[in-house]
């Protein structure tokens, strides 16, 4: 695929306004050099597409900067309108090319996900699509193409919970593992915690992919306001995306027959949990794979340190809900605090009957007894909040 008339035109332009010293202080020689290089014709690089569509996804504004400003200057540089559309295509090539990213079903999709980068999922793991760029949802809105960025990704996965039908005065059902743009997708593999109520999802889950249904999923998350719009209709979103340089290529046609109210997100500021729920927002989100735990390794496929740590960051999470709802002036409820309770007696029960066999060289027992005593210190100063 040659380079496109009109990115050299741009590219030509933003270096004769550098010539003229319009481009700023922080321009980057290497900018320009790239600039030279597509202005003459030469295909970018790998590196150089990837580059650019991470640049266009953090300063796609700059294409309604004011004429001979410096983000003027950068935008023309990197090719300007016809640039970013013709960078965001070479990246959908380089993402089909690597991970097959098409409508392909059943194990081939799994496969090129997981050669995309993605963990195989193990024993007590579902893989989703949590959300998906491009279509309406029941609501009328779409998230745009580049919406969705990889430091809010990386957030999620660090932060992030699992829940149920979005119910944030619970306690989660799972942490992720990973998530990734897959194409039009938002991919995200997911750990169950050992819970009862993670492993009934968990069985849930796993009942109604064997027998052929859907597992609906749906994501909580805050846009960036600046970056949202509203629009009457369908039609007038899909022109106004064309005006902005965005490729259209990437939306749901049925869009533009949309007649009612309807709002464009260009920007995710936040993505803080994703939900198993009865009816998504998003049709296409929805449960990809599950797997079930592995019963010969011992109770539930953990061991007691795996369910120690579970047990603590639950505690943890209690405590941070406890600290909000006494800001707030309300309480947890009566039978989370008789959960509570219970772990507190059962942690100290536990420390009672340890401590003794703890030797100053047995590394394990002493961490397992720090935990255990780490979720009795919590469970205690809850119940006095």
């Amino acid at each position: 695929m040659p380079v496109p008339d009109a990115v050299k035109r741009a590219c030509r332009k933003g270096i004769a306004q550098v010539e003229e010293g319009l481009g700023g202080d922080g321009l980057e020689p290497a900018t320009v050099k790239e600039a030279r290089s597509l202005a003459s014709g030469d295909m970018p690089t790998e590196a150089k597409i990837r580059k650019a569509y991470r640049w266009w996804a953090r300063n796609e504004r700059f294409l309604d900067a004011e004429a001979d400003t410096p983000a003027d200057v950068a935008a023309n540089l990197w090719g300007g309108s016809a640039g970013m559309r013709w960078f965001r295509s070479l990246y959908d090539d380089l993402d089909t090319s690597e991970a097959e990213a098409t409508s392909g079903k059943g194990m081939k999709r799994l496969d090129a996900i997981f050669k995309a980068g993605l963990k195989a999922i193990t024993d007590n793991q579902i893989t989703v699509v949590a959300s998906t760029v491009g279509n309406m949802d029941r609501t009328g809105d779409v998230i745009a193409p580049g919406a969705f960025k990889s430091a809010v990704l990386r957030g999620f996965v660090d932060n992030g919970s699992i829940l149920v039908g979005h119910d944030w005065d619970d306690l989660p059902i799972g942490m992720p593992m990973d998530a990734k743009v897959m194409g039009d997708e938002i991919v995200s593999t997911a750990q169950f915690h050992s819970t009862p109520k993670g492993q009934e999802a968990r069985t849930i889950a796993m009942e109604r992919m064997e027998a052929g249904k859907s597992v609906s999923v749906s994501v909580g998350f805050m846009p960036d306001y600046d970056q949202v719009t509203n629009y009457p209709d369908g039609a007038t979103m899909m022109k106004a995306c064309e005006d902005m340089g965005i490729d259209v290529s990437m939306f749901d046609p049925k869009i533009k027959a949309y007649k009612y109210g309807c709002r464009l997100i260009r920007s995710v500021a936040e993505l803080f949990e994703w939900s198993i729920v009865l009816v998504g927002m998003n049709p296409k989100a929805r449960a990809m794979a599950v797997k079930g735990l592995d019963l010969q390794d011992g109770d539930a496929g953990f061991t007691l340190e795996n369910h120690l740590s579970i047990s603590l960051a639950g505690i943890e999470r209690a405590f941070d809900v406890a600290k909000l709802r006494k800001s707030e002036g309300r309480a947890l409820s009566p039978s989370r605090l008789r959960i509570i309770e219970d772990i507190n007696k059962l942690s100290g029960e536990l420390l009672s009957f340890g401590v003794a066999e703890v030797k100053d060289d047995d590394a394990a027992k002493a961490e397992m007894l720090r935990r255990a005593a780490k979720v009795r210190m919590i469970a205690a100063t809850i119940e006095q909040l």
